[in-house]
């Protein structure tokens, strides 16, 4: 934290998810040059940056509670319970442009460091108003307030998120990032809502983004499973930057899943988990090379073979294809082969389909020897 910026170093999901949030809000809804999606930074060391201006320049009125920007906070979706009187609403938009002062004055359990407005700027904003000074000491601490899904109540739990506490403390700039946690989460069929979690804000940015497009809005018929959206997710990415995740491979990539279930009342209950590949697995699927393969040969099957550790069963299936490719068209094992690929140009050319499988092999062979 200096004088005109702040720097966001990752911290657990939810707060992850608030910072990821406000930068894709950002970037789709401030095109111009100069818009505040300039003042947000995300740096190769894994941090975002943001200038302390960017407070000043939100719309906060049309983007919170007007919900012009799709964030609307009073009386609404899971946010309803934030913002509760026409005083409050005012107060909310001057408590956002004076996040710009924020200091490093307590800690706070979102993100491990607390921003908090300096104590002459509390008094200032309060006026002595006994609503305003209701309001700041409501979001002190995350509750239902913060969240009706997920925001313990007196007595209800719903994930145990913060270890079966009535709450924990939460400073005011995570008070204002976590209202875009919801924009980073991609919905999934079965009424299920995803986030790729890591230590690294660029790592995060960049898989959720990926995931939004290829899996956003699936139909039940389409849906994958988890390890399949991470696993692919992770491989399209190193295919698309200049070298692998590097550090980030040997840390804890995970899916954040939020879903619901019926309980034995017939009621819904939420329930949040967590699955992350092995650091081994994403060392392998995360390598330029092996990536590019996996990616050009598309097939799910050959995929989980890969995440299974199964490594010695490519050389079988190589071999079974280039068997098959020396018969007639009609005489080849179909079953064998709708069983491996979905692909057609998989299926019609088992010799380079072979081949494929086999570079792929040897380049994880060579992969495990380098580790």
């Amino acid at each position: 934290m200096s004088e005109n910026t702040i720097t966001l170093y990752p911290s657990n999901w939810l707060y992850n998810a608030g910072v990821v949030g406000l930068l894709n809000n950002l970037e789709n809804n401030y095109p111009n040059e100069n818009s505040p999606k300039n003042l947000a930074q995300i740096c190769e060391d894994g941090t975002v940056i943001i200038d302390r201006n960017i407070f000043k320049n939100l719309n906060t009125k049309a983007r919170f509670i007007e919900g012009v920007d799709k964030i609307s906070i009073y009386r609404k979706g899971m946010y309803r319970n934030f913002l509760t009187t026409e005083d409050e609403k005012k107060l909310f938009i001057d408590f956002v442009k004076s996040l710009g002062s924020v200091e490093n004055r307590d800690n706070c359990g979102l993100c491990n460091y607390g921003y908090y407005l300096p104590l002459g700027k509390v008094n200032e904003i309060n006026n002595g108003q006994r609503s305003n000074k209701k309001f700041l000491n409501r979001i002190k601490e995350f509750n239902f307030v913060h969240n009706t899904i997920m925001g313990p109540t007196v007595d209800k739990f719903p994930n145990a998120f913060w270890n079966n506490k009535r709450g924990t403390k939460i400073c005011h700039l995570c008070n204002f990032l976590i209202l875009h946690h919801h924009i980073a989460l991609t919905s999934l069929a079965f009424y299920e809502d995803i986030f790729i979690n890591a230590l690294s804000f660029k790592v995060m940015y960049e898989l959720n983004k990926l995931i939004i497009e290829t899996y956003g809005n699936m139909n039940r018929e389409e849906a994958k499973n988890k390890r399949e959206i991470l696993a692919t997710s992770v491989i399209e990415y190193s295919r698309k930057i200049k070298s692998t995740l590097g550090i980030w491979t040997g840390m804890n990539i995970e899916i954040v899943s939020k879903y619901k279930v019926k309980n034995e009342k017939g009621q819904w209950d939420d329930r949040i988990e967590y699955f992350s590949l092995p650091s081994d697995v994403i060392k392998i699927i995360s390598d330029r090379g092996i990536a590019s393969a996996l990616s050009e040969l598309g097939e799910f099957r050959i995929l989980n073979i890969v995440l299974n550790r199964k490594y010695s069963d490519l050389i079988e299936i190589a071999y079974k294809l280039l068997r098959e490719s020396t018969k007639d068209f009609d005489k080849r094992n179909k079953r064998l082969i709708d069983n491996l690929f979905y692909r057609w140009d998989n299926r019609k050319n088992l010799t380079q389909t072979a081949n494929k499988i086999l570079l792929l092999y040897t380049l994880i062979e060579e992969k495990i020897k380098r580790s």
